[in-house]
């Protein structure tokens, strides 16, 4: 597929969204275009879309990144339909894949000692930055649901040690006295730089990958933002209670977790009454 494409698809994406995750998941979709030169990428069928999903699956890719590729091709399709570049029977084939290939949802609860033997493994893979920062930014994660568009605006003056919160713009975040304690110690060892926690994309990148080849893919910054929305359910936290401690949509929070939130979601939204 021509480059140029590929350039204005991430420049909206920059624009578009908060999140990185659709330019950094375009690699994937670029790496089955190249190893499959047959496909025109522009007059996509249906056919190669579940293919690519297939192609996914056959490497062992884990169910996050298989769920961020499915985003991924109806957010790149999106674009080139708005951008006059496709058909709108090449648009829908990008909602097809839903039915036949979307990965079950997800139940897979890690617990704080998966976690931690995950960390001591992926230590050993460090070749730069700390392990500190590296526990940091996993642990984090894990007992917030924080992204990389969150992490790389959050400054120090926003993290509450007193009261164990992040105080973002849209909602605050809580975390336990373990993640105090880690918190503490790197801002008592390092000075602020871009961010609270000094965390850049290729940093952010390369503890996401020592995660999954700690993990043997099973376990990434994805799994675990689904893992923190996961446990809040097992805690039986409310919906409304839910939607706003992951800051995510109800079409979110359907499509990636238990299946009961569907139907909580459904009460929530007839007693509301929101369209």
């Amino acid at each position: 597929m021509d480059s140029v494409i590929y350039s204005e698809f991430v420049e909206y994406c920059k624009t578009k969204y908060k999140s990185k995750i659709y330019i950094n998941t375009l690699k994937y979709y670029q790496e089955y275009l190249n190893a499959n030169s047959n496909i025109d990428g522009i007059n996509v069928s249906e056919e190669d879309l579940v293919n690519f999903i297939s192609w996914l699956k056959n490497r062992n890719y884990s169910l996050g990144v298989i769920n961020n590729n499915i985003m991924f091709i109806r957010a790149f399709y999106r674009f080139l339909f708005s951008e006059n570049y496709i058909s709108e029977t090449i648009y829908k084939n990008t909602f097809k894949i839903k039915s036949k290939m979307l990965t079950p949802k997800y139940t897979k609860y890690y617990r704080h000692a998966d976690i931690e033997n995950t960390l001591k493994k992926g230590v050993v893979l460090l070749t730069k930055e700390t392990p500190l920062q590296f526990r940091l930014i996993t642990f984090l994660t894990y007992y917030t649901g924080i992204v990389y568009g969150e992490l790389i605006l959050l400054k120090r003056k926003e993290v509450d040690l007193n009261r164990k919160l992040l105080i973002l713009p849209t909602r605050l975040m809580f975390f336990p006295e373990k993640v105090n304690d880690l918190i503490k110690l790197f801002f008592s060892l390092h000075e602020e730089k871009e961010n609270a926690f000094n965390i850049t994309q290729e940093i952010y990148d390369y503890f996401n990958d020592l995660l999954l080849k700690a993990s043997n893919k099973k376990i990434s910054f994805e799994v675990l933002r689904h893992n923190f929305v996961f446990l809040l359910q097992k805690r039986k936290v409310g919906y409304e209670a839910l939607k706003y401690l992951s800051g995510l949509s109800h079409q979110s929070l359907e499509k990636f977790y238990d299946p009961n939130v569907f139907e909580i979601g459904k009460i929530y939204k007839k007693k509301i009454r929101i369209k």
